[in-house]
């Protein structure tokens, strides 16, 4: 078996693109929990706190995404953060992003420890996202 610390990072693709997704430590859960009781019973901006947080508190990195500059200019696209939490411009800009209900399907699976895969509602895995367990390269899987 594998224990997760809060300072490993799991590496996941969606569609495509890595990411670098940290586990939640109890306080998270517990906070994110709070929101998500309140979104279940319809409340949708406690839900969009929920999404909000979850990416802030997990996401430590992504590859493969680029943005064009004021000159027309290709570059690789970089997390801000601030306090080792994602800002809320780059919540902003992530939530504009096609792949951003996986990602947030990634995330807050985290309330539950470190997922093998990644499951809708009706508990069919979701296309297009790959978990790369943190120990598959020492264990040959």
């Amino acid at each position: 078996m594998i224990i997760y610390r809060k300072e490993d990072r799991v590496k996941v693709e969606i569609d495509g693109i890595s990411f670098k997704i940290s586990p939640l430590t109890f306080q998270q859960k517990q906070d994110l929990q709070r929101h998500m009781i309140k979104a279940v019973s319809g409340d949708m901006n406690e839900a969009m706190i929920s999404v909000s947080k979850s990416l802030k508190y997990c996401l430590k990195d992504m590859s493969g995404v680029f943005y064009i500059d004021e000159d027309g200019v290709k570059r690789e696209y970089k997390l801000s953060f601030e306090n080792d939490v994602l800002t809320d411009d780059c919540i902003d800009e992530l939530l504009n992003m096609p792949f951003s209900s996986k990602l947030n399907s990634v995330c807050s699976a985290m309330l539950q420890g470190v997922p093998n895969k990644i499951l809708d509602a009706e508990g069919n895995e979701i296309e297009g996202i790959s978990i790369k367990s943190h120990g598959d390269e020492e264990l040959g899987k």
